[in-house]
């Protein structure tokens, strides 16, 4: 089968093949190749490059020749791809790529996957294991992994995985990484659900994110959300959030207002939620949310126009819920969410609603604002 490469990738593939040598994808170009067979979308993926079978002075000479860059760490750099020669065997480097998923090998020159590990297995069955649990247990980002792929694919983390210990430092996870990681789940993942209930059932949410974690536990009158607590529905939301990314076809800035407004939507409810009257009342929870959010978008590294779209719109979210709206009252509107857009706080409504089982019947209303905040020119 044919992989889709460029030009100068392909002259040196076929250059090292000539030597005897093999050049293999490795990592989520190769995964990534492999889910397509499998009819899955493709996934976000880098490519690198490993390769066997010729002496490193045939292969640097081929690769200078080329225009490739040589790294101080023995790595190299040529047409997109980041390529290593591996001193080990391939069964060996295979192994040490600690989940089953990273572990294909994919032959640039004819297609083949070799497959150490029975991973073709485990895409048909939806199942993300390891190679070797304690390989695996000695990078704390091997577990982020675990559960991006989960959250990306939809599949289940193997109870191998589930029952090491968790309770590592979190002293090396930084900003920058937590920010990537959570954009990564929010945008490529059919259902962010999935990895977001995995961060929470292995503690990782607590330990992290109290203000989300916070959304536990904290019951909603069933007269509008018979999905259980706040934590359940915000989940739901955001998996609704995913889909009208897609269903709008919204890029990627638009598309992170939209999910991280979703995931923080709600934050203002275990402040604001109590029993009155013995009903569970939230009233004023989407005032209460913006300093929640505040604070878990600097846990992000996350401040400027992107903080306050995401905060003035989980501020204002309830306010599409009125059935009637004035030209005056969208014009008051808009400049409070400013930088944000009526169209942003109508999508975040539309995945609010589509987050209850029971959904509010306010559908016309959120597009009775849409339409005259076009009318004005202000959606």
């Amino acid at each position: 089968m044919e992989i889709f490469i460029n030009k100068e990738l392909k002259r040196l593939v076929r250059l090292i093949t000539k030597k005897s040598g093999k050049v293999y994808a490795v990592k989520d170009f190769a995964l990534s190749e492999v889910l397509k067979r499998f009819g899955f979308d493709s996934l976000t993926s880098n490519l690198e490059v490993e390769i066997y079978g010729i002496s490193y002075n045939d292969f640097k000479n081929i690769l200078i020749r080329l225009g490739g860059q040589e790294y101080r760490d023995g790595s190299f750099y040529f047409a997109g791809a980041d390529i290593r020669m591996p001193i080990i065997s391939i069964e060996r480097s295979a192994r040490e790529k600690s989940l089953i998923f990273d572990s294909f090998f994919l032959d640039l020159s004819n297609g083949e996957v070799i497959d150490l590990f029975e991973g073709l297995i485990d895409i048909q069955q939806g199942y993300i294991r390891c190679t070797d649990p304690d390989i695996f247990s000695k990078d704390i980002f091997n577990f982020f992994r675990a559960i991006q792929l989960a959250s990306q694919l939809g599949f289940e983390i193997d109870k191998d995985i589930l029952d090491l210990d968790w309770g590592f430092s979190l002293a090396k996870i930084k900003k920058g990484f937590l920010f990537a990681y959570w954009k990564d789940m929010l945008l490529n993942s059919t259902k962010p659900s999935v990895g977001m209930e995995y961060l929470h059932s292995t503690g990782l949410l607590k330990r992290l994110h109290l203000e989300i974690h916070d959304l536990v536990g904290v019951g909603q009158n069933p007269d509008w959300h018979q999905e259980g607590d706040a934590w359940a529905h915000t989940k739901l939301v955001v998996d609704a959030g995913a889909r009208i990314c897609r269903a709008h076809n919204l890029n990627e800035e638009n598309a992170l207002v939209l999910m991280l407004s979703c995931l923080c939507h709600d934050l203002g409810k275990p402040v604001a939620t109590k029993v009155v009257n013995g009903r569970i009342s939230a009233k004023g929870h989407d005032q209460h949310g913006r300093l929640p959010t505040i604070k878990f978008l600097k846990t992000l590294g996350i401040n400027g126009t992107l903080a306050k779209k995401v905060s003035v719109l989980v501020s204002e979210h309830m306010f599409t819920h009125s059935n009637t709206f004035t030209t005056e009252s969208v014009i008051s509107l808009a400049k409070r969410i400013h930088p944000a857009h009526i169209r942003e706080l109508v999508y975040l409504s539309e995945a609010d609603c589509m987050g209850m089982i029971n959904c509010q019947k306010d559908n016309n209303a959120r597009y009775d604002l849409l339409g005259l905040a076009k009318e004005l020119g202000l959606d």
